[in-house]
């Protein structure tokens, strides 16, 4: 389909476009998607365009130096090292639209956080991954250590040293 819009100085240019309404525009404008893109923005009734709306990210690049050993996806970590016995508490897997994703620990104990590109299946060795090792509260239920991303769009597995450690995981 293609759509008359205006740009910001009133000029007016004809887009090819795919029409989501609801789709991430706002009250009172329709959600265009290019397809040959994939951008998406929203246009008002008077066929401006409002503003692009962007889910840019990626599953980011690891330069971690002298990192312990990292299970496979799934597995909880070994009986040695710095994470001795860690147990997997969620796996969010990877996904190209996830628009931000918040760990929170609210354990007395620190937990583990890692980041991979989420390529590889159960049971293999995660690929481009690092650790985010986030403190523990006073107590349970008190804010710990904390991590937030707008990008990362890969996987997270998230660990404590018990299988009850109250951690909070949002993702939109």
């Amino acid at each position: 389909m293609t759509t008359p819009v205006k740009d910001g100085g009133g000029v007016s240019t004809l887009i090819s476009t795919t029409i989501n309404p609801g789709d991430g525009g706002i009250v009172g404008s329709t959600c265009i998607t290019d397809p040959s893109s994939g951008q998406k923005a929203s246009v008002n009734a008077s066929g401006q365009l409002e503003a692009a709306i962007t889910f840019n990210g990626s599953v980011g690049t690891d330069y971690s130096v002298n990192k312990p050993t990292i299970p496979n996806v799934g597995a909880n970590f070994a009986a040695s090292g710095p994470y001795a016995s860690y147990v997997l508490l969620q796996t969010v897997e990877a996904s190209a639209v996830r628009k931000n994703i918040e760990v929170l620990n609210t354990s007395g104990a620190q937990i583990v956080v890692i980041r991979d590109d989420g390529v590889v299946s159960a049971g293999a060795q995660p690929t481009n991954a690092s650790l985010i090792a986030l403190a523990g509260g006073a107590g349970v239920g008190s804010q710990g250590g904390s991590w937030y991303s707008r990008s990362f769009r890969g996987r997270l597995q998230v660990y404590a040293p018990s299988a009850g450690a109250f951690v909070t995981i949002m993702q939109d």
